[in-house]
């Protein structure tokens, strides 16, 4: 959503975004660390391949699609100071 269109919503709506968009940087970061978890296993083990794309292809697009969430929670909470500090 455009910063314009978060100034729309009301505070309530703006509360129910962060939460939301704070479960879901929840449920990546655990999924970044399971990943992480598993790569050292193994790596450990010894039969991790060289060749795989795949993994490292998801791990870079949840690396992405994370900061784009933060940069969304980041604006709507300076939204929600802002219109604190207006009160």
């Amino acid at each position: 959503m455009k910063k314009e269109e978060l100034q729309e919503l009301s505070t309530v709506e703006l509360q129910s975004k962060i939460k939301t968009l704070k479960a879901v940087l929840i449920i990546m970061s655990s999924l970044v660390i399971l990943y992480a978890v598993f790569f050292i296993y193994k790596l450990a083990t010894g039969t991790w391949e060289a060749n795989n794309t795949l993994g490292t292809v998801m791990l870079g697009m949840l690396v992405i699609v994370i900061s784009t969430t933060m940069v969304r929670y980041i604006s709507i909470v300076k939204i929600l100071e802002q219109r604190k500090e207006e009160k």
